[in-house]
Parts: structure tokens; sequence; C-alpha cells
């Protein structure tokens, strides 16, 4: 996503018909990103994103705090980098780290600090798993609330969640976005819709 703006990228994504992108930012932590190999500098995520809303194209932005090692203040500043450059996106999901079989940290979970916990399960699509330096222990479906919630709420943008507007996974949230434009919110100053979804009878 980095040569987006030198290859006028979203001009070209937008010409073929796209109305919105998701990303998986990650962390607002350089030190995180670096750990999980993500290849992303978080000093170019800002331009990338301006370089969409240019061409007004909706970005949701995806992270997630709590990988082994994190720290409470890079947990935070996953929520702060988005709320600095909350003009850049339209709808955000910081979800918990969750440990699975064959990703890297499995497979060295020393290099992470980490011991795997066993949990009696035959398919196992998350590991428990309990970290060295403090002793803490992770299992699937946990909230990291460690930021607080005036952060976590900081990042809902819409009135509703789902069905309404969900994210790009939701395959109809595509279709507020054609609708009315990067804020993807009906009445919103989002400007006119790129595209007509339905022709409206005239009385």
């Amino acid at each position: 996503e980095r040569t987006f703006p030198k290859r006028d990228m979203a001009r070209h994504l937008k010409d073929a018909g796209c109305v919105a992108i998701s990303f998986g930012y990650e962390s607002g932590s350089q030190r995180v990103l670096d750990l999980i190999d993500k290849g992303v500098q978080l000093a170019e995520v800002p331009t990338i994103l301006a370089h969409l809303r240019e061409h007004h194209i909706g970005v949701q932005i995806m992270g997630f705090t709590g990988f082994p090692t994190e720290r409470l203040d890079e947990a935070e500043r996953t929520y702060d980098f988005l709320i600095d450059h909350q003009d850049l996106w339209r709808l955000a999901a910081i979800g918990t780290f969750s440990l699975t079989p064959g990703s890297i940290v499995a497979k060295q979970p020393d290099a992470f600090d980490v011991e795997i916990l066993t949990d009696n399960q035959d398919i196992r699509r998350h590991l428990p798993w309990r970290d060295r330096l403090d002793g803490s222990e992770h299992w699937i479906g946990e909230v990291d609330r460690r930021v607080g919630d005036d952060r976590i709420a900081a990042l809902k943008r819409t009135p509703d969640d789902r069905p309404f507007v969900g994210g790009l996974d939701t395959a109809h949230t595509l279709l507020y976005f054609a609708r009315y434009g990067p804020k993807v919110i009906p009445g919103d100053q989002g400007g006119d819709p790129r595209i007509e979804l339905a022709r409206v009878a005239q009385r």
C-alpha cells in the first residue's frame, strides 16, 4: 500500500468502481509492527489514507491490542493514532490479539516470551497462552480493557453497528458506501451519492 500515492492507485481503484477499502493497520506501535513483521512504516499510513480520501474511497481500519510483550502505552497508541487521524477513515475495529496455530508466535513461542497452554480441545482454532513476563493468562474471547472506555468509544463513528452498517465483511456495508459516499451514513456530509443503486419513481 505504501506505493499507492506514487502510482496514483486510488484513482485507478475509483475508476474501476472501488467504493471502500479495508486496511489491517494492526498497531499504533512501530515496535509491535516490526515484531509481527508487518512490513509497514506507521509514518506512511496517513499519506496512504489521505490519497484514498482525495479520490472519495471510504476506508475501514482494523487493528488489535494485546500482542505478546505489548506495553500499555503501545496499546493506547493503537487507539490514539486513529483518533488523531479520524478525518482519514470511516469505520474502525480494534480487537484483541488471538494466538492461532501456525502463526509465527505459535511456532516460536520462546522468541515472544509466550507459553502455550493446553485446553483439552481436539480442534484448536485459537491457543490459550501465558505471558512469561508478567504471568498473565490469555484466553479466546477476552476484551482488552486496558485502554479505557473513552478511547474505545472514540472509535465508534456510526449510530448503529450490524445490521445497519457493519464492517466490509458485511457485504451490504459496501452498498452504503456506494450510495452515500465515503461518509457512509445517510444524511451525513459525505457529498452526493456516487452510484444510483435504485431508480426512484417520480410522482
